[in-house]
């Protein structure tokens, strides 16, 4: 296991600032050169899977060829016997989204600015055969001095000259910023498409908004990119000059065919416009360090978040959109704005008032508060109790209860130097790490050195919490986690295309030859149509599991009906109707299309029978029906 001050390969480990599904993200220092750096550290699972190995290897040495100023680098890879891990750029900065949701709308000269230098690195991608295929705000850093960093390539596809691109494990894109294309789910996705993923952003930095509504379906955004008309920016932003609109306007063409041939000729278009090389971010965004105060030691999260942005540039290497699910350690101070809310029920022993993020809530219990999604900072305040306080990363549905224990003087050694931590998790059994130590499963409670604690809290099956607390001399801290179950994803592949159905709700459109989407464990009903041909398939899925399958309505498959009665003997001669047509007599083989059909064998003196049946590429073989012989007394009444 790798630890904080470990060296691996001549990187000395500095801290964790995140994890995801396909391994941890440090800050590393290269102890030759003394340099920042960012490590991710692939799962040691998948580490030993040679598959992933060899594509690991290859997209690595292909996107290390990315060299621009505009884009994070990849600076090396390396596989010892200790870790197998990718080194990149450690970029200091926040994300387009948290400027654009502390700014609001920018200024058009500041916008066209971010526009200009996001057009360049695309530029540079594409002249090097590489698609990113996810841009959006949370990709784009910005440094310090005004510089554009895009990061996290990790649904990129490689052109190659030899090859068409190369497949994905699943439809791409965050939805809001797809193309219409990728959102058809068209197999030829070109640079185009980044270029429109562009022109939403450029709107969003203008106007505060994208050109439709997020708070709708994912079908209803769907639907709104691929066929709703867009209002151009100027309807939303005063005097802002016509060349703008026009450069806007053509990149989010719902045809590719009208976009803009690459960015290079949309920069181009901007040229005649006057505006400054670099934009300034805020200052309330510049990186800065703050000084401890009582409550709580100073905290870095605009370089954890910074960072964690820059390493998902990882995500390229892997090539799954898997290592997107990457978030940064959660911190104090500024953390990045989330894109959803959570729901939080704050509980305190004995009453005490409450603040959430420093502002006053009244008094517990409180039941159901809603907030954005990111740090969260409880504090619970009781005269003559001492102060409970706890922080931890919002996201969903959290239960916190809070102890406050009697103010007492200090008594001996051990009450100024430790306190006590309990933990507790819905689901329990949950494995508990207090400040990178395993101390047990949940429920559990653990003495801990006053100060900052770090309390990881870990289940198969569900996402991981953190939760960052200030344990005090002799007191008791409460954390209290809802654990988050771990999504499934179904991906389908059709031929010729289809429109896919879940549960009874349509969740694509027309013409869909690729389909992917996150589902909650259990059972799913899916239906996929094309014309009349109807595929359908009952999952009952695992949190984290991947549902895949190739459906081609265009294949038939050979099926051999054999009718028999109730002691296993042979029927000869009972007729067989598919779908309501006679199709010959048993025992008969059949070429049945792929899809779901209805197969009805009858023979005099019998009763019918008839059975619904699901014909795939995998299944076919024999299918015997059962006749049931009528009674004498039955023949002669009917």
């Amino acid at each position: 296991m790798i630890q904080v001050g470990d060296t691996i390969d001549g990187y000395r480990i500095a801290e964790v600032i995140g994890r995801g599904g396909m391994g941890t993200v440090y800050r590393a220092v290269d102890t030759g050169l003394e340099k920042e750096v960012a490590l991710k550290v692939i799962a040691p699972h998948l580490a030993e899977d040679p598959t992933f190995l060899g594509r690991f290897r290859s997209e690595a040495k292909a996107l290390a060829r990315l060299d621009a100023p505009g884009i994070v680098r990849v600076l090396a890879l390396r596989e010892s016997t200790r870790a197998t891990f990718i080194a990149m750029e450690y970029v200091d900065g926040p994300p387009l989204r948290k400027v654009l949701r502390e700014a609001g709308a920018l200024e058009w000269p500041e916008a066209v600015s971010i526009l200009r230098q996001i057009l360049g690195a695309v530029e540079h991608a594409h002249s090097s055969g590489v698609l990113h295929r996810d841009l959006k705000p949370s990709n784009i850093l910005l440094t310090g001095d005004g510089r554009v960093k895009i990061t996290d390539f990790g649904l990129a596809k490689i052109r190659t000259a030899d090859t068409d691109l190369t497949a994905t494990h699943e439809t791409a894109g965050t939805v809001a910023y797809m193309s219409p294309e990728q959102v058809e789910g068209l197999k030829h996705v070109d640079e185009r498409s980044d270029l429109f993923s562009v022109g939403l952003i450029a709107y969003e930095m203008l106007t505060g908004r994208l050109p439709f509504s997020r708070s709708g379906s994912y079908y209803s955004i769907q639907r709104a990119i691929v066929q709703e008309p867009f209002e151009p920016p100027s309807k939303h932003v005063e005097d802002l000059p016509p060349r703008i609109d026009q450069v806007i306007c053509r990149l989010l063409e719902k045809e590719a065919d009208q976009r803009y041939a690459s960015a290079s000729d949309a920069i181009e278009a901007l040229a005649p416009l006057d505006a400054p090389s670099r934009v300034s971010t805020p200052a309330a965004l510049h990186p800065r360090t703050e000084t401890a105060v009582e409550d709580g030691p100073s905290t870095r999260a605009w370089a954890a978040g910074a960072a964690v942005a820059a390493l998902v540039l990882a995500s390229v290497v892997l090539g799954v959109s898997q290592l997107l699910n990457v978030e940064p350690a959660p911190a104090h101070s500024s953390p990045t704005p989330p894109d959803s809310m959570a729901k939080l029920a704050i509980r305190t022993t004995p009453a005490a008032q409450l603040t959430v993020n420093g502002d006053s809530i009244g008094e517990s219990p409180v039941e159901a508060m809603e907030i954005p999604s990111g740090s969260v900072t409880v504090r619970a305040e009781r005269q003559d109790f001492a102060t409970a306080e706890t922080t931890f990363t919002a996201d969903g549905s959290h239960a916190i209860d809070l102890v406050l224990s009697e103010s007492r003087p200090r008594t001996s050694l051990e009450d100024v130097a430790t306190g006590r931590v309990e933990v507790r998790s819905s689901p329990a059994g949950a494995l508990v790490r207090v400040n990178d130590r395993e101390v047990g499963v949940t429920p559990v409670e653990v003495s801990a050195r006053t100060g900052e604690a770090t309390v990881q809290i870990e289940k198969p099956g569900y996402h991981p919490f953190t939760s960052r607390t200030e344990v005090r001399s002799g007191r008791a801290t409460n954390i209290s986690a809802t654990l988050q179950v771990v999504a499934s994803t179904v991906a389908l592949r059709f031929n010729p295309f289809a429109t896919v159905t879940v549960d009874g709700q349509q969740r694509s459109i027309e013409r869909v030859t690729e389909w992917s989407d996150s589902l909650s464990p259990g059972r799913h009903r899916i239906v996929a149509r094309y014309r009349s041909a109807e595929w359908v398939r009952v999952v009952d899925l695992r949190p984290g599991e991947t549902f895949q399958r190739d459906v081609d309505f265009t294949k038939r498959v050979e099926v051999r009906i054999v009718a028999q009665n109730d002691q296993g003997q042979s029927l000869p001669n009972a007729e067989i109707l598919v779908d309501g047509t006679p199709s010959g007599y048993a025992p008969q083989q059949l070429e049945l299309r792929v899809g779901r059909h209805r197969i009805q064998v009858r023979k005099d003196g019998y009763l019918e029978a008839e059975r619904i049946v699901d014909i795939d590429t995998d299944a076919g073989g024999r299918i015997t029906f059962t006749l049931q012989a009528v009674e004498p007394s039955a023949q002669s009444s009917m």
